[in-house]
């Protein structure tokens, strides 16, 4: 018969159990991400997007991230469509800012 005490004990345990796979986890996923991304930026502007990205609860390398990655998609639909990716993402964006809220 376990008691209170071994229950809890338990309880611990697996959370700790728990808590290690996520820190693994976490380390491989890091490791996969060892190449770093330079670029120029107006410190004005960085300081801008920074002040957004805060306000609206993100955070700018993971934007980045998300972006090249959003990126990666978007190459060969403009390619096919011979238009260049900002001008994709403009042309999608004003017709999404349109639409009534």
């Amino acid at each position: 018969m376990t008691t209170e005490v071994d229950q809890k004990l338990s309880v611990r345990e697996s959370v700790a159990v728990e808590v290690v796979r996520k820190k693994s986890r976490q380390g491989s996923e890091t490791r996969r991400k060892v190449t770093r991304l330079q670029v120029r930026y107006d410190p004005e502007k960085l300081a801008a997007l920074e002040s957004a990205a805060k306000d609206a609860g993100a955070h700018v390398p993971e934007l980045i991230r998300q972006t090249g990655d959003l990126l990666t998609e978007l190459l060969p639909v403009a390619a096919k469509q011979g238009i260049a990716v900002p001008e994709l993402l403009r042309q999608t964006a004003s017709v999404l800012l349109a639409e009534p809220a």
